[in-house]
């Protein structure tokens, strides 16, 4: 093995897009948002300000993103800072620039990015069954995020093991 192949394999974001000054205030009807220039740093704090804190005196951290792709479709998956599997997650979704809320009305654990394309984010959620432990979850379920022409969809359903009935 090189020492590639034993490299942590955490993922890590891109760098940030453009300046606020480089991104149209809309995005243009029937043509392709600029490339990489959807969402800005900015946007995107001022989204995760929008939202309420994992827990009390702990803050989000950014973690995966498709923000500065080509994606007119981007995430922004949050984590809670210095937190665990089990800690809570949050999912940001922009289009054209502009913020549209979150994944879920409600924080959930063991959250991971399986895939995204222009129109279309695929989580895996993973939950505790029975009495195994928080390191070791074998419950899972697969949901996608998809533009339907004005807003998001949820295509699948959280079964309660995910949401505790929250959410």
């Amino acid at each position: 093995m090189t020492e590639r192949d034993t490299a942590d394999p955490t993922i890590t974001s891109p760098p940030p897009p453009p300046a606020a000054t480089d991104v149209p205030a809309t995005e243009p009807v029937g043509e392709e948002a600029p490339c990489g220039s959807q969402v800005d740093a900015t946007t995107i704090d001022d989204a995760i300000a929008q939202i309420a804190p994992p827990m009390p005196g702990v803050n989000w951290v950014r973690g995966e993103t498709n923000a500065g792709t080509c994606s007119l479709l981007i995430f922004v998956a949050l984590h809670t800072e210095g937190g665990t599997g089990s800690s809570p997650n949050q999912l940001l979704l922009f289009r054209g620039g502009e913020f549209l809320g979150t994944g879920t009305a409600c924080n959930l654990s063991y959250q991971m990015i399986t895939g995204a394309s222009d129109d279309q984010i695929d989580v895996r959620y993973r939950y505790i069954v029975a009495d195994e432990p928080n390191a070791t979850p074998q419950g899972e379920v697969n949901v996608a995020y998809r533009w339907n022409g004005s807003g998001i969809d949820m295509v699948g359903e959280l079964p309660e093991a995910v949401t505790d009935g929250e959410c």
